[in-house]
């Protein structure tokens, strides 16, 4: 879901390769089918080649990372080298075998136990259908909104049709298919309007013209409402503008609970333009700058230089506040070619993150040195992900010490020591907590791995999503420990996971002992308001009872009526 109201007239965008048909070929037209297909192939890698340059430059690096792994399949064997050949063997036609490759390679991702394969299915088909309408010529454009003002439904979505779609200014976006975490669906995010996926069969019954409203904010969407339903939804409209007007203007008050105790506001990001956006949302700073994302985003390592540029300028961006930079946090769901990484059972369990880095010095190195350039034009801290033993933070800090040191004998002297913190992200490292600390100057907890990882749930897997709950006892009795001891060794702590910017959990997690929170920028004036509506020792009461509890949903039960107490904005 993407938050967010919105009612209006509707827009099919239909997606029928039902026109495909097998066609059988003469050796005598082999030839020129072949330069068919190549030439659709080469007119969907040169919109791809565009497509990446302007996500890169208007959506982001992690949006532009999308479009790259498509640019990955566009370059499979398959389609790149197999088909032409299979022209020639079978003396079939070329989008034929375009739909039985995707076919396949949909069916084997569709049945993989991995759940990030399975939905990139999507994405094969996305492929597939681009080949295929440049085969047919088949007119996309026509499909267009031919005015502005309209809601888009259509059966699913690829991240291209996001990118196509970014132009028109629509109101909202509806799909029968997708999940919260499927590529379409980040992008779709970022063009800042409500967004419900997974919403049933509405392309198959609903008609262009037909009203439809979209709350992004609950997933409810109600097709042709009547007239008294119609002006109730634009009275809903008209609060929802007044509150977000209201949220702006308190963007840069500083978040102080009703009794005095004044909470860091941090903020995520993941390139440096978000700086900007960052400090007029309210940020003190960066909590989390995830670097990874660059590297996704370009499909390969980048240089020292490169780095450096991209982490001076967000330094820069942020005006003398202070930036934490986390080293990169590779493996997973999150691959570059230079990883060589074999397939694995569990990758999440298994070779990432910090991991990569220590096996990978060399690159772990270049980065620490971009890293400790970009130190000069202002505060920089470092922070290490995925922590799980002392004997990983100490061989990290080793390599650390060794790039200051040759930096600082390079330049004489004017490279400092950056503060080092770490990501408490696993069990293990909750556990040793009172060992770690020692060792580094802050540390942030990342709640979103946490809850995974405490909870065995994988964040990704649909089907066991409603076992990934943030509230659950345990994790919130990790976090307690971990900033207990933070507090008694005077070391600071933040929260940068997704509870950090929930609203609800803000009391809680204050209440908890931590004294920093960071979360996307557009979330901070929200968590804001509910700082400023809340005191430290209702806070703190509210923690003490969340720990009595043995369930989850006693915990979501007692956020949800605090949150109630507190005014709209």
């Amino acid at each position: 879901m993407a938050e967010g109201l919105a009612l209006g007239p509707i827009h099919l965008y239909a997606e029928d390769l039902s026109c495909v048909i097998r066609s059988e070929l003469s050796p005598h037209d082999v030839p020129k089918e072949i330069v068919r297909y190549k030439a659709a192939h080469d007119s969907v890698t040169e919109y791809y080649e565009v497509a990446v340059e302007e996500a890169q430059r208007e959506l982001g690096e992690e949006e532009a990372a999308i479009l790259r792994s498509h640019q990955m399949i566009l370059e499979d064997p398959y389609f790149k080298e197999e088909l032409p050949l299979l022209v020639q063997k079978r003396l079939l036609n070329a989008e034929w075998l375009v739909l039985e490759g995707v076919q396949r390679l949909a069916d084997t991702l569709g049945k993989s136990p991995d759940p990030y394969l399975r939905e990139r299915v999507a994405d094969v088909q996305d492929i597939g259908k681009q080949l295929i309408h440049r085969l047919l010529d088949i007119d996309w454009e026509a499909q267009m909104p031919g005015r502005e003002g309209v809601v888009i439904v259509a059966r699913d979505l690829a991240p291209s049709d996001i990118v196509r779609l970014k132009s028109a200014k629509i109101l909202a976006l509806v799909t029968d298919q997708g999940t919260p975490t499927s590529h379409s669906a980040i992008m779709a995010r970022l063009l800042g309007i409500p967004v419900v996926m997974g919403a049933g069969e509405v392309s198959k019954t609903a008609l262009s013209g037909d009203m439809l409203f979209v709350d992004g904010n609950s997933g409810l969407i109600h097709l042709n409402p009547d007239p008294r339903a119609i002006r109730r939804y634009h009275r809903k409209m008209q609060a929802a503008e007044s509150r977000r007007t209201k949220i702006l203007l308190a963007a840069a008050e500083p978040a102080i609970t009703t009794d005095g105790v004044r909470i860091t506001m941090l903020a995520n990001i993941v390139e440096a333009e978000e700086a900007s956006a960052a400090l007029k949302a309210g940020a003190e700073g960066v909590g989390l700058f995830r670097t990874e994302m660059s590297f996704l985003a370009q499909g390969r390592l980048l240089s020292e230089d490169e780095q450096y540029e991209i982490y001076r300028d967000a330094v820069e961006g942020m005006k003398g506040a202070p930036v934490v930079i986390r080293t990169l946090d590779l493996g997973g769901d999150k691959l570059i070619p230079f990883m060589d990484q074999p397939a694995e059972a569990n990758p999440f369990l298994g070779w990432r993150s910090l991991r990569v880095s220590l096996h990978h010095s060399d690159v772990f190195k270049v980065q620490l040195r971009a890293i400790v350039r970009a130190s000069l034009h202002g505060p920089v801290k470092i922070m290490f992900p995925m922590i799980s033993t002392t004997d990983e933070l100490k061989r990290a800090m080793a390599i650390l010490d060794e790039v200051e040191e040759e930096f600082a004998h390079e330049s004489h002297g004017h490279a400092g020591q950056m503060n080092r913190g770490i990501m408490i992200e696993v069990p293990s490292a909750a556990i040793i907590i009172d060992a770690l600390l020692p060792l580094v100057d802050f540390i942030s907890v990342g709640t979103n791995d946490l809850v995974q990882y405490t909870l065995a749930v994988d964040r990704n897997n649909p089907r066991v999503s409603s076992y990934y709950r943030p509230a659950d006892p345990s994790v919130i009795r990790l976090i307690r420990r971990t900033a207990r001891w933070a507090r008694r060794l005077n070391k600071p702590v933040s929260v940068c996971g997704e509870v950090a910017g929930q609203p609800r959990f803000a009391p809680l997690l204050i209440g908890l002992g931590i004294s920093q929170l960071s979360m996307t920028p557009s979330l901070i004036p929200e968590v804001k308001h509910v700082i400023h509506h809340s005191s430290h020792e209702q806070s703190v009461a509210l923690a003490r009872r969340a720990l009595r509890c043995s369930e989850a949903s006693e915990v979501e039960e007692m956020l949800h009526e605090h949150y109630r107490r507190i005014p709209p904005m």
